[in-house]
């Protein structure tokens, strides 16, 4: 498939295009903004779909990033695909929701990470080896989208995909930039727990470093069950403390629990305030910690991931229609029924 633009009532959307859709496995309950769902092609391959309400969108003026999302994502067509990382194939537009059909070298998503953490191991601390898996995948994403420019802003685990082999992927593109003609942004977004320190101290603004800095923040959560510089006392001085506390880090300060000498040393080249001196995205894999690891298997998708029966057990339930509990799931989500009555002149080009 080839990114197209179309336009079709829901209906004939999924006569034309789709036999049924198989579970959705993610809802925005707050406020009904979008879903994400398994679907089938009439031929039989199955794709992550992608709904917003249009509504809701617009009211919460969420529309600029889903219409950037889009063009960043189709800036991507003529870079290699990458197994960590979703490709837009398709939008659509009906009534009232805006549809993303996402798909490329990975099979359709499941879950989000922090949820097979959860049901993994209790949202514990992991092992060495199954960090690294991890951290692996986010290496090769990474290195391909900053060999375009393209800055994330969304190395977190409550953001990031699941496959249905268990293997991380990179899909949402609401808070990405791309940094082709002007290599600075002065726009700030993203998990907080997550920001470098050019993020929160500077006038300047930041570039593709920010998302190092969140490799090294995202691998201390896996190997010590939390970030770094969080911190729930309320004596800690809150979201301010936790400013200063990420302003206020030395260089080869950070230390992780049962992790070798190169694990350290990666996450420390990482999580360095000077943005000029962290490692860049072309280095990480070349790094000792990686030394034994097969990234080539990795986009292959040969390499056993952790906790398959996990993700396994989630796919059987999504195909039974049931909901990450095992419970009967909700026939109809909330997202399409919000009817939209405005103005439609913002997604015309959606």
């Amino acid at each position: 498939l080839s990114l197209t633009s179309l336009n079709f009532s829901t209906t004939l959307l999924l006569r034309r295009f789709f036999i049924q859709f198989l579970g959705t496995w993610a809802l925005d309950d707050s406020n009904f903004t979008h879903d994400i769902s398994v679907v089938r092609h009439a031929r039989g391959k199955e794709f992550t779909m992608k709904r917003f309400n249009k509504c809701n969108v617009q009211n919460q003026n969420l529309s600029d990033s889903i219409i950037r999302s889009k063009e960043i994502m189709t800036l991507r067509e003529s870079a290699e695909s990458n197994r960590c990382i979703s490709d837009l194939l398709a939008t659509y537009v009906d009534e009232n929701c805006l549809w993303m059909l996402l798909g490329g070298s990975h099979p359709v998503m499941c879950m989000h990470f922090d949820e097979l953490m959860l049901e993994a191991d209790g949202g514990q601390v992991l092992s060495e080896t199954n960090a690294k898996f991890y951290a692996g995948c986010m290496v090769s994403a990474l290195e391909s989208l900053h060999s375009t420019s393209v800055l994330y802003r969304m190395i977190d685990s409550q953001c990031i995909g699941v496959d249905m082999n268990g293997y991380l992927v990179l899909y949402d593109f609401t808070l990405a930039c791309d940094l082709s003609s002007d290599t600075r942004t002065t726009t700030l977004c993203g998990s907080k727990e997550y920001f470098a320190p050019e993020q929160v101290s500077s006038g300047n603004g930041h570039s593709l470093p920010v998302d190092l800095w969140a490799l090294g923040i995202f691998i201390c959560e896996l190997m010590n069950g939390r970030t770094p510089f969080q911190s729930d006392d309320i004596a800690d001085g809150g979201e301010k403390g936790m400013y200063d506390r990420i302003i206020a880090h030395q260089s080869n300060t950070l230390s992780l629990q049962q992790a070798s000498k190169e694990c350290v040393d990666f996450v420390n080249k990482l999580v360095v305030p000077d943005e000029k001196k962290r490692l860049v995205a072309s280095k990480l894999s070349k790094h000792k910690w990686f030394n034994q690891f097969d990234f080539d298997a990795l986009k292959r998708g040969a390499m056993p991931a952790p906790f398959a029966d996990v993700v396994q057990k989630r796919m059987e339930n999504l195909y039974a229609g049931k909901d990450k509990d095992g419970k009967k799931a909700k026939k109809r989500s909330k997202v399409t029924s919000v009817p939209f009555l405005q103005d439609s002149s913002w997604f015309d080009e959606f």
